[in-house]
């Protein structure tokens, strides 16, 4: 395996930055469901993720380590604190 696609492989281990684009993450924090089949590193790495996020009156909302939240917006990291 070349560099490239070992760092692929790391990537999508930890899943891409944004959590928007962490499709199974962004399901769970939906639907508190898991997609049957889903192996247990994943199944694991996806609760942990999703653990400081939440659906508030339609807005994705991080919890931070100081207990305030922030808004998630798309493409973002971190948006306007609450």
């Amino acid at each position: 395996m070349g560099q490239i696609e070992e760092a692929k492989e790391l990537y999508w281990a930890k899943g891409p930055k944004d959590v928007w684009l962490d499709a199974p993450v962004m399901e769970y924090i939906r639907t508190s469901r898991i997609a049957a089949g889903t192996p247990r590193h994943e199944r694991d790495r996806i609760m942990r993720r999703s653990r400081v996020y939440a659906f508030v009156n339609g807005e994705l909302q991080r919890k931070l380590p100081n207990g305030m939240a922030c808004v998630a917006l798309k493409g973002q990291r971190q948006a306007a604190l609450k």
